[in-house]
């Protein structure tokens, strides 16, 4: 079993791994490989609605890959 590094989280869909990746004011996601667009939409809509749980606030996210 591959160990991800402190603050990395992955899981596997349809067979690509989607890294959830902690930082001090953000998180970022890697999906490495192809996802049909619904999918992604899902993964989106997951996180927000987590997110927005724990914040106990609306988060919305940027699918902008080039917004680092």
């Amino acid at each position: 079993i591959k160990k991800a590094p402190f603050g990395v989280h992955e899981i596997t869909v349809k067979g690509v791994t989607v890294r959830y990746i902690e930082r001090s004011y953000n998180i970022m996601v890697e999906i490495d490989g192809d996802l049909p667009e619904e999918t992604v939409e899902l993964l989106k809509m997951d996180l927000e609605d987590k997110l927005s749980r724990l914040e106990g606030v609306e988060c919305k996210i940027n699918l902008d890959p080039f917004s680092i």
